[in-house]
């Protein structure tokens, strides 16, 4: 098992994408509108990506203490970033995780595994409680 977040490299090359996009000063334009420009929507564009991979990276480190916890085995560095598509949204956290690899024959036979896969998802739901006990929705 292992775990994405959004690397640094990749962030910054869709904050910039935010940045210039309507989507960015739509979201911000009160803000704007006072200062006329959009310096405070960038900046404030930056803030929520700052926000948001910190929150991807804290969930990532929970999912990965989780899965240790209830003896799923993960690789030796489980908490890897990359530039993966489903990972790009400066604007949310996201995780992708990898729970198995269909050319190992023994994760297959994990896979095949109730035990094993009622023990992932205990793992994973826990973190995800975990998460959400810490950072309501809405908040």
């Amino acid at each position: 098992m292992s775990v994405y977040t959004l690397s640094n490299k990749s962030r910054q090359r869709e904050i910039q994408k935010l940045q210039q996009s309507k989507t960015a000063k739509n979201k911000y334009k009160d803000y704007n509108n006072h200062a006329g420009n959009d310096d405070i929507s960038n900046i404030l564009v930056d803030l929520d990506s700052d926000t948001n991979a910190e929150r991807s990276d804290e969930f990532a480190k929970m999912l990965v203490g989780s899965m240790q916890r209830n003896n799923i085995i993960t690789l030796r560095n489980p908490k890897r970033d990359a530039g993966l598509a489903v990972l790009k949204s400066p604007t949310m956290p996201s995780v992708l995780i990898e729970a198995a690899y269909m050319s190992n024959k023994y994760d297959i036979i994990n896979l095949r595994s109730s035990v094993w896969r009622k023990r992932f998802a205990k793992a994973l739901s826990g973190a995800v409680v975990s998460y959400f006990n810490k950072h309501p929705l809405g908040q």
